[in-house]
């Protein structure tokens, strides 16, 4: 069976979205660089005020030789008893459709960075134990080769 591989390093971020004030932030290195699609990061974060409004972001960092226009990710949000609070599928593109030029911002040479929003404005419900663990794990899924 044949891996597909993101070169990346992944972030999640959850912040308040009063005044942006960041709340969580964790960062996942993959093992030689290279997110497989065997690889399920997983964050562990604490919700302190359950009726606060929150947004929760991904950052991802991949190189020019990542051969997909897109970038597919299937995350799940479970609280501390495992009940699912959200499941979703997003995408996003990394390379223009088009032209195949990189997008997202760079500083390494041929390395860029993409923010992408996961959920906005995300109100953890107010029967949501105040303070309990909150569980996020990603997937990557492929997409067919970007234009050269």
């Amino acid at each position: 069976m044949r891996f597909f591989a993101l070169s990346a390093f992944l972030v999640f971020l959850l912040l308040a979205c009063e005044g942006e004030r960041r709340v969580y932030e964790d960062n996942q290195d993959f093992k030689e660089r290279t997110w497989n699609v065997t690889d399920i990061p997983r964050f562990e974060f604490r919700i302190k005020d359950p009726g606060n409004k929150y947004n929760l972001y991904w950052q991802i960092r991949n190189s020019l030789d990542y051969p997909y226009a897109r970038l597919f990710i299937r995350y799940s949000l479970r609280d501390s008893t495992g009940a699912e609070l959200q499941r979703k599928l997003v995408s996003e593109f990394l390379f223009d459709q088009k032209t195949g030029q990189p997008m997202g911002r760079s500083g390494l040479g041929d390395v860029f960075d993409h923010r992408f929003l996961l959920l906005n404005e995300y109100e953890f419900k107010k029967s949501f134990i105040k303070d309990k663990e909150v569980t996020s794990r990603a997937r990557q899924l492929v997409q067919k080769s970007r234009s050269r």
